[in-house]
């Protein structure tokens, strides 16, 4: 069992944690865009746009929560480019 001391040690909690925060970041900006997903699904199948009702009508919240989703597509489209996580699939 390797001993990591001073700087190593450092080394490895500062890539645990670069590489936790990635992760989960990224599952949490999958998860807004899904949810929107159903959002948009439902609104394309009954003309009744419920992230407007959830809102309570208000705009600028309507207009926050899109905002918020078009963040989550921009940063794992920027995951996907500058980590590339396909390379190790065979």
């Amino acid at each position: 069992m390797p001993v990591f001391t001073g700087i190593f040690l450092w080394y490895d909690c500062h890539f645990f944690t670069h590489t936790y925060a990635m992760k989960v970041s990224c599952i949490i900006c999958s998860t807004v865009l899904i949810v929107f997903g159903f959002f948009s699904l439902f609104y394309a199948l009954s003309s009744y746009n419920l992230l407007l009702y959830f809102c309570n009508y208000n705009e600028v919240a309507y207009r926050s929560l899109l905002v918020l989703n078009g963040v989550s597509a921009a940063w794992l489209a920027f995951w996907l480019i500058a980590f590339r996580p396909q390379n190790n699939l065979n």
